[in-house]
């Protein structure tokens, strides 16, 4: 009779850790399904719903951490020599009203793909609980602008609108075509002055037959205009 017990006792044993390796099993499976930021925020979108198949790379949620913001700006070619990392900026956010102090944290090396400008990231410092994702700022940053006594004006005409957001088409060095934002200033009945996005040496467009997106392929007419 001991050795039955002990024979009981030793399969009772066996199947006990037999079911603890089937339960850490499960809870690694249940791991994969759960996803954890690296960080607190907020979700802003979701690109999955429940019962889908998830594939490697693709992306499931956008989160947002509201207190780490930073601008991307475009800096024109004949004033990059003069801007430098970690220099101290202000951002103007008309929206809400506020100027805020930041600095200069990566320079863009190429200016290929941005239709002749240079992108820079300005990290932002303290603000209030009034600044959103997405919102539009305008940076000051101090240097010396050469062109400044020669203010720059194109046809009304060839301004892009979306929303309180006004932009010019401008002609890449691959005749591709790259949206630019711009900061306006006095207007006539047919022209616009340019303050800030544009340089004198960049070319625009100023009608299209087809509806243009950044990137679109230009063929430039030589109509003498």
């Amino acid at each position: 009779e001991l050795d039955d017990a002990k024979m009981r006792y030793d399969m009772a044993s066996a199947r006990l850790s037999s079911a603890k390796e089937m339960k850490a099993e499960v809870n690694a499976q249940f791991a994969y399904a759960n996803i954890r930021a690296p960080f607190s925020g907020s979700v802003t979108a979701k690109f999955i719903n429940e019962g889908d198949l998830a594939n490697p790379g693709m992306p499931l949620v956008t989160i947002e951490n509201s207190d780490d913001f930073e601008i991307q700006a475009r800096i024109p070619e004949h004033l990059i020599g003069q801007v430098k990392k970690g220099m101290r900026v202000m951002a103007v956010v008309k929206s809400i009203g506020e100027n805020i102090q930041g600095e200069i944290t990566q320079i863009s090396s190429s200016s290929i793909n941005t239709g002749g400008q240079y992108l820079i990231k300005v990290k932002l410092e303290d603000h209030s609980k009034s600044l959103q994702s997405g919102m539009f700022a305008s940076v000051n940053i101090p240097v010396e602008n050469p062109s400044m006594e020669t203010p720059i004006y194109i046809p009304k005409s060839a301004l892009v609108k979306r929303g309180q957001l006004s932009g010019v088409f401008t002609v890449s060095q691959s005749e591709t075509a790259i949206l630019r934002w711009l900061r306006l200033g006095e207007e006539t009945e047919e022209l616009v002055e340019v303050l800030s996005g544009l340089s004198a040496e960049e070319s625009i467009v100023l009608s299209s037959e087809a509806r243009l997106f950044n990137g679109s392929k230009i063929n430039i007419s030589n109509s003498g205009e």
